[in-house]
């Protein structure tokens, strides 16, 4: 009959056992979320400084456009339009004048 183990001892080793198994369970458990947290705090870095670039990126003014933007801001552009509308109202009156003119008979 020394066969047979102690049912208390069974039973103390068993609670043992699962308190151990418990307790790896948990210290992993938290391994994982400060690991968890650690990698979605380094993402949200990267994250941030992908979406600043862009939108420095963004902001940023190319110099040939500079230039185009500081030339049409010098030129006098109600001056040319004044101009090209006289020389348009011009060519309708000469267009006018053209269609209204009667057929020269002989």
């Amino acid at each position: 009959m020394a066969d047979i183990a102690n049912p208390q001892v069974v039973d103390a080793l068993t609670i043992d056992n699962l308190k151990t198994i418990g307790a790896i369970l948990s210290h992993q458990m938290g391994v994982l979320v400060t690991e968890q947290t650690s990698h979605l705090a380094a993402m949200n870095k990267i994250n941030q400084a992908s979406y600043q670039a862009f939108i420095l990126k963004c902001n940023e003014l190319d110099p040939k456009e500079a230039v185009a933007i500081a030339k049409t801001l010098k030129s006098d552009l109600g001056e040319t339009l004044g101009q090209l509308g006289s020389v348009v109202a011009t060519i309708q009156q000469f267009t006018k004048a053209a269609g209204n003119t009667p057929p020269v008979t002989p």
